[in-house]
């Protein structure tokens, strides 16, 4: 579990936990959510989801109470978000926006979505606030872990990172 903890200078708080282990089911599926949730309503073109198969975007469904709950807040309200994680806890003063950032990146990357919880393992060494110099480190990293556990395995490793499908290295090359 990783807990944050927002902070508004109005002395308001708001508390969001995140179960980076939590699982998707039928139950959650058919619960009622806000109407942008459906597959129906812009699946993203590359989503290999039916909607056979799932009624809403797992990833939306995790998404909405955090959306809900900050629609009323300007991204750029000045907040002390804390982030405590099994490891250490971070406090960052920051704006809303930046520490929206960083929890929904968290909640994006362990949702069931099939394309984004690619990242689902860097949720075990989570950085809040991250700059994008570091998640470009984390993520090629992480790629290249799985590469070498690959090889290992007598597969062929893509060193030259051709699977790799972070935008971030190719605008950075």
């Amino acid at each position: 579990m990783i807990n944050y903890r927002f902070e508004f200078e109005n002395g308001n708080v708001w508390e969001y936990c995140v179960d980076i282990n939590r699982q998707y089911t039928k139950e959650i599926d058919n619960d009622q959510h806000s109407f942008w949730t459906p597959l129906s309503f812009h699946q993203c073109q590359n989503c290999p989801l039916s909607n056979s198969e799932f009624f809403c975007c797992p990833a939306a469904v995790d998404l909405q109470n955090i959306v809900n709950k900050f629609s009323q807040h300007a991204s750029f309200e000045r907040a002390t978000v804390s982030v405590k994680t099994p490891a250490r806890t971070y406090v960052h003063q920051c704006d809303v926006q930046l520490g929206l950032s960083s929890l929904i990146g968290l909640v994006m990357a362990t949702s069931a979505c099939p394309i984004i919880n690619q990242l689902r393992p860097l949720a075990h060494f989570h950085l809040p606030f991250a700059t994008s110099e570091e998640t470009i480190f984390r993520t090629v990293g992480a790629y290249l872990v799985k590469q070498y556990f690959l090889m290992k395995e007598g597969s062929k490793p893509d060193i030259e990172l051709q699977g790799y499908r972070g935008t971030w290295v190719n605008s950075h090359q």
